[in-house]
This record gives C-alpha cells, structure tokens and sequence, in this order.
C-alpha cells in the first residue's frame, strides 16, 4: 500500500522526521505516477510542490468546523490540484463550486462562494480537482497537526 511505503516508518509526529527536501520531491513525483497510472491524467508539467503543515489556531480561539482559511486557487492558469493527506486529521479541505475567472483579479472585486463538498484528512486519501475551482484548507481544532502534499500541475 503506498501510503505505508512513504510514512510508516517515518511518521511525522514525533517518530522521526524527514529533513530531505528531495524526499517529498520524490515522493510527489512516484505519487503522481501511482496517479496517472490509475486515473489515466497525464502529467505535462509540475507547476508546484509543497508540503503544507497547519496547527491548531491559537490565535483565533474562536474558530470552529464551521471556519476556514482563505478560500484561493493556487494559481490562475488553468491546472489541476492534487492533494495527498498524509496523516488523519480534523481540518477538512472546502471545495467551492465557484471556479475563478478573470474578472476575479479586478480590485474590488468580490466573489461569492458557496461549499459543493468538504474532504477530511485521512492518511493514503488523494483529491484531484480542476486548479481553477476554489478550496480553502482549515486549520485542525481536536487534532495536533494537519499535513498534505499539495502539487499542481499541467495535464496532457
């Protein structure tokens, strides 16, 4: 099973800890090709990778299931978004069923969002959605810590 090749024995809450920045390179990249193998999406070009880490907020008390970061897209190019959840957490990713447009970048503009969809963290879960819809992550509340392999990338 992939996820227990990349984190059983490295577990990132305390048992160990992965320093390499190469290492997630290479776990993203054999993740993508698990993916494209499966899915049959091609990847053309990485765009992005990164490892995202998130804690409870203790600055903000107050924030509860119903709350979330900033709802964003990653980039405004058309992509995709992978996300790979790597330990089971509370602080579900939000799926908006808006997807940016151009008008979206005028100053001023508000966009109106509404939830299609929200997915909890759970170790080995992948989500790939078009880069262009709106997300937004969300900090755990019972939960330490929240950790995902987000890439972004240029099908075929």
């Amino acid at each position: 099973e992939f996820r227990r090749v990349l984190f059983r024995s490295r577990g990132l809450d305390g048992e160990g800890d992965i320093h390499s920045p190469e290492c997630f390179y290479y776990m993203g990249q054999m993740l993508l090709d698990l993916f494209s193998e499966e899915t049959g999406i091609k990847v053309k070009k990485i765009l992005r990778m990164k490892l995202n880490a998130q804690t409870r907020n203790a600055m903000f008390p107050e924030f509860d299931e119903n709350c979330c970061n900033d709802i964003h897209t990653d980039t405004e190019i058309p992509h995709m978004t992978l996300l790979y959840y790597i330990n089971d957490c509370d602080g579900d990713t939000i799926l908006m069923n808006e997807r940016f447009q151009p008008a979206d970048n005028i100053p001023g503009a508000e966009v109106k969002t509404t939830v299609a969809t929200r997915v909890t963290p759970k170790q080995g879960r992948i989500v790939c959605f078009d880069g262009l819809r709106y997300h937004a992550p969300s900090n755990p509340i019972y939960g330490r810590k929240r950790y995902i392999l987000n890439i972004n990338f240029i099908p075929e």
